[in-house]
């Protein structure tokens, strides 16, 4: 396996400092909070994490397509409202799911 490039060596050793003193207490919060949440919650809250993620990616597919040649103002306006509408749709699902899982 080669070395990483020196830039890429720099920001790993950058991003890998210890954390200061409100960095280790807010890690060993975080470290209590998740003791006491059942590992069910964990599970659901990763799950839904999860689909969101993929949904954001599949739908970001479809966003950025190819530009429309050839349509009128009017076509182009329709099928921009109809991804919107699709968008909103979605939207709403996610944010039932991050609600349930909260």
């Amino acid at each position: 396996m080669t070395s990483p490039p020196p830039d890429l060596a720099a920001w790993r050793a950058q991003m890998t400092k210890p954390a200061g003193p409100l960095g280790g207490l807010a890690r060993q919060a975080q470290q209590r909070i998740n003791r006491i949440i059942p590992e069910k919650v964990h599970a659901a809250v990763t799950t839904a994490m999860e689909g969101l993620t993929r949904g954001i990616l599949t739908g970001a597919d479809f966003a950025t397509g190819s530009p429309l040649h050839g349509l009128t103002l009017d076509e182009r306006r329709a099928r921009a409202a109809a991804a919107i509408d699709g968008w909103k749709k979605t939207a709403s699902v996610e944010g039932g799911i991050t609600g349930a899982g909260g």
